[in-house]
């Protein structure tokens, strides 16, 4: 049985990391390639990493609609275990394609899209939560607002259908903008350069920034108390729910603006 090093891992999974600033340099990009490299020597699949991180994603959400101090620690540690794990099995992915000469699973891209769909319930989670303890429940309907909205713009078939459109028109800038926050154009250049700071804003509010968030503000009601603002306290959770709403209803009506605009072009192109 072939034994793969480490470099001849890193070779074949490594990609293209200049749209992710946290995650490539901060968190757990540069931890994954050696967990890839134990599951690859393991013999561990995509498909396998896929479905582990499925667990602990899942599982971290059921956490979270407890209050406790253990459960609120342990869902962290979930998520960010799943966060790991959702790095790895796109490096296992283009490892078994690179390496092995396999082509990609439909079964592990599936999987991956409803990890992705099941990390939303966190979200939902702590509003529930949050509604429960402060007996408010319009926490409730703004986590369902925020979910709704988080998935909105993420809409994978929607995104694409529009993107497959938008190409066959000129209407490249009109793209770019769908992509949303994350490019602008330089008016001095003919390519999409990158805005480092609407970047980090991006990436930070939208997923899996907002995964990491969710994780901060768990420990933070842990250990650290209320958070005392405007004369009023406020568990963190709450706090989050009360910054991502606004954040997500614009984001939500900026995709809202582009896909009319190219809808429009195509119509009456």
């Amino acid at each position: 049985m072939d034994f793969y090093s480490l470099d001849e891992v890193k070779k074949h999974c490594s990609k293209n990391t200049t749209g992710a600033w946290i995650s490539d340099n901060l968190l757990w990009r540069p931890v994954s390639p050696y967990v890839t490299w134990a599951f690859a020597n393991l013999r561990l699949s995509s498909v396998f990493a896929v479905s582990l991180s499925i667990v602990f994603i899942a599982g971290a959400a059921l956490l979270l609609f407890s209050n406790g101090k253990t459960a609120l620690v342990a869902a962290a540690i979930g998520i960010e275990v799943y966060a790991l794990l959702d790095h790895v099995d796109g490096e296992l992915a283009r490892f078994e394609m690179g390496r092995l000469g396999k082509t990609i699973s439909r079964v592990g891209h599936f999987l991956d899209l409803l990890a992705h769909k099941i990390s939303v319930i966190a979200m939902f989670a702590i509003g529930w939560t949050v509604a429960d303890t402060t007996g408010n429940d319009l926490y409730t309907a703004a986590t369902f607002m925020l979910c709704f909205f988080i998935l909105g713009p993420s809409n994978e078939p929607a995104n694409q259908i529009v993107i497959e459109e938008a190409k066959k028109t000129n209407m490249s800038d009109a793209l770019n903008k769908l992509k949303a926050f994350s490019v602008t154009r330089d008016p001095k250049a003919d390519d999409v350069r990158p805005n480092r700071f609407l970047m980090f804003l991006n990436e930070l509010f939208g997923f899996p920034g907002w995964l990491h968030l969710i994780v901060a503000a768990c420990l933070l009601d842990a250990f650290a108390g209320p958070l005392s603002m405007l004369g009023s306290d406020y568990l963190y959770r709450e706090a989050l729910i009360i910054l991502l709403l606004p954040i997500y209803v614009a984001k939500f009506l900026f995709a809202l603006r582009w896909y009319w605009k190219i809808m429009l072009s195509i119509h009456h192109g």
